[in-house]
């Protein structure tokens, strides 16, 4: 049975397909970065991540948001609003 985390990290990354359909090539883990790894522009991260708050109905701040670089770093922010 997959973790919290995981579940989070899964809806993310469904997120990033369904948003980018140019980057369904890409394999993406926990460890993918978000900034680096997806070559999203900052006008993309914005929207991707307000496409994440309004899923999970949560509101991630942006010193939150100094400290996200992973999949896997934005699953556990959400999980931890989550809780």
């Amino acid at each position: 049975m997959p973790s919290t985390l995981n579940k989070f990290a899964s809806y993310i990354k469904c997120i990033i397909i369904i948003k980018n359909k140019n980057i369904t090539e890409l394999p993406l883990y926990p460890e993918t970065n978000i900034l680096k790894d997806l070559e999203l522009d900052s006008l993309d991260i914005m929207d991707f991540i307000m496409d994440v708050e309004d899923r999970f109905d949560v509101t991630i701040s942006n010193k939150e948001l100094t400290l996200v670089h992973t999949i896997s770093d934005l699953a556990l922010v959400v999980k931890d609003k989550m809780v």
